[in-house]
């Protein structure tokens, strides 16, 4: 790995850390630069929060990430049906097996629970899952856990729809959110970064993840507010996580324009 004290990070490079800097700001790191002194910290996000221990861990999780590949298919269909649709949510799990239009939101659900085992896309069914749960101890259905994350992800996206609302995101710039795939590619920063800094990616490879997954945002969001915006909503379906804590990092972000890195560095690639 290449020693980071001596390397030099662009404008570009900023930009591309600049999309992940809800959790650098989160964490106490600048995200300026690739370089965290703290290596061991680094490796213990990546453990515990990720699972993440080596290389092949951390450049899977990151590829993944900078295409919106992780989480981004169960928050879609949420959000398409449910918010920009309209839908009325299921009363049961029972009605939610009924209803058409979140066939990736289940794949997404059953991929997620089989994260890092290689299992074929044929072989990814609910039943398939049902009788690993099984194996664990779960006495629920996939369909009754898949009820209770969406019911969840719906409550706390109103939460995070207050918050973003205080900090100013008004509601024409939320109409222009299409997609949440932002919470995905808001993470992959924090898994390039970190995973270099731990030993386990080398410093082409995160910038190179980094790089991937700045361009797929500037290519489908107007701008900061609305990405920023588009990644808390997207963790408040995606996680089904309270977002009341959200508030002070959106309100620097978005407004801090002394501080906040956004405003140093351009949305869209620079030129």
């Amino acid at each position: 790995m290449q020693n980071m004290e001596a390397s030099v990070t662009t404008d570009e490079q900023k930009r591309y850390l600049a999309f992940a800097a809800v959790l650098f700001t989160q964490n106490g790191h600048l995200s300026e630069e690739l370089e965290i002194s703290d290596k061991m910290k680094c490796k213990n996000i990546l453990k515990r929060w990720w699972g993440i221990e080596d290389h092949s861990e951390a450049a899977k999780t990151a590829g993944e990430l900078s295409i919106a590949a992780m989480h981004t298919p169960f928050a879609d269909d949420v959000y398409s049906e449910f918010i920009v649709k309209g839908r009325r949510p299921p009363s049961s799990p029972e009605e939610l097996a009924d209803l058409t239009g979140l066939e990736n939101a289940y794949r997404s659900s059953v991929r997620r629970a089989l994260y890092m085992a290689d299992v074929p896309d044929e072989e990814i069914t609910p039943e398939y899952v049902e009788e690993l749960m099984a194996q664990d101890g779960y006495t629920a259905t996939f369909t009754e856990v898949l009820f209770d994350r969406l019911i969840e992800g719906l409550e706390c996206y109103q939460q995070a729809k207050d918050v973003l609302k205080r900090a100013g995101v008004s509601d024409e710039e939320m109409s222009e959110i299409k997609t949440l795939a932002a919470w995905d590619y808001g993470r992959t920063g924090i898994i390039a970064r970190y995973g270099a800094n731990a030993g386990y990616l080398d410093e082409d490879e995160a910038w190179h993840h980094m790089k991937t997954a700045a361009e797929n945002a500037a290519s489908i969001y107007p701008g900061w507010r609305e990405y920023f915006a588009a990644y808390i909503l997207g963790r408040a379906v995606a996680l089904g996580a309270d977002c009341k804590d959200q508030y002070s990092t959106m309100n620097y972000l978005l407004n801090n324009e002394y501080e906040s890195p956004v405003f140093r560095v351009s949305f869209k690639q620079m030129g």
